[in-house]
């Protein structure tokens, strides 16, 4: 969606660095190193603007209400900029997530590149899950403006049950199927054949450790990471916000002081050094403590 691609296409950015890590630091170790003829951020660039941006485009062409939730509702009130904006950014945005992570890869610090990664992610999911007034789900699983505007209407309580057959039935859903079969396991594939190979030019991996983690064990760890680390959290600052929005019975206040804590809980649980998010990611970086 138009307000979530700019977070995800650098969180594909940042990913793809994050997989070549390695590599990249090998290559940045020669004096006439220069990204633009970095091989890793080519296939970088190719897979967001082959793919990736095209399908966000063929998304706000074909489904323009749920692309941009329900803020416009057909392709003919869309300006003809916002579309080329929209689809530029899916890609320079990716290009951004890579040359951040490599700046930290020149470091020799190979576990930042997945923390932006997931900051992308988290980002992403937070729009979706909440959105600017705690809904965001809600329009996510609803196809069209008219069948939001019927749900508020109908005073009903948003069920999992209508999650689950918007998901078996509608055509947004259908479309995203598609565009998801092409492009992630290609993505996934590509990410962690490249993070298999960097194991060997890494004289500091365990050997046993890299001769035992596999292809598939990889893109385990990889879509379990982005769920587990980016979409729970998501929910659970989502949360945060709603209950102290209700105790101290004002919105503002409720972000602010929902956010305070999310950020304290997230920075010691999921992003400081030896955190769980930490530990995670070194089931994929297997760097020495």
């Amino acid at each position: 969606m138009v307000q979530v691609d700019i977070f995800w296409s650098f969180a594909i950015g940042a990913g793809f660095a994050a997989a070549a890590a390695r590599q990249i630091k090998q290559k940045m170790e020669s004096k006439n190193y220069s990204l633009l003829e970095n091989k890793y951020f080519t296939i970088a660039l190719l897979a967001l603007s082959v793919f990736f941006a095209p399908s966000g485009v063929l998304l706000l062409w074909g489904h323009t209400s749920w692309e941009t939730m329900h803020f416009w509702q057909t392709h003919e009130a869309l300006s003809k900029w916002i579309v080329v904006l929209f689809a530029v950014t899916n890609t320079t945005q990716g290009a951004l997530g890579f040359w951040w992570a490599t700046k930290f890869i020149k470091q020799g610090r190979f576990y930042e590149p997945y923390l932006l990664t997931i900051i992308g992610y988290f980002c992403m999911f937070f729009i979706l899950v909440h959105g600017w007034d705690g809904r965001g789900y809600q329009r996510f699983f609803t196809d069209t403006a008219e069948q939001w505007r019927a749900f508020l209407a109908s005073g009903a309580a948003f069920t999992i049950p209508k999650m689950i057959d918007w998901v078996i039935h509608a055509k947004v859903a259908r479309t995203l199927y598609i565009l998801g079969i092409i492009m992630i396991p290609a993505m996934l594939y590509t990410m962690a054949v490249w993070i298999k190979k960097g194991y060997a030019r890494d004289p500091s991996v365990d050997p046993a450790k890299a001769k035992s983690a596999s292809l598939l064990g990889i893109i385990f760890w990889l879509l379990f990471g982005v769920f587990a680390t980016a979409l729970v959290p998501a929910i659970i600052a989502s949360l945060l916000i709603h209950l102290f929005q209700q105790v101290l019975g004002s919105i503002a206040l409720g972000w602010i002081a929902g956010w305070i804590v999310f950020l304290i809980l997230a920075y010691f649980t999921l992003v400081r050094r030896k955190s769980l998010g930490h530990r995670f990611a070194n089931l994929l970086t297997l760097e020495k403590a």
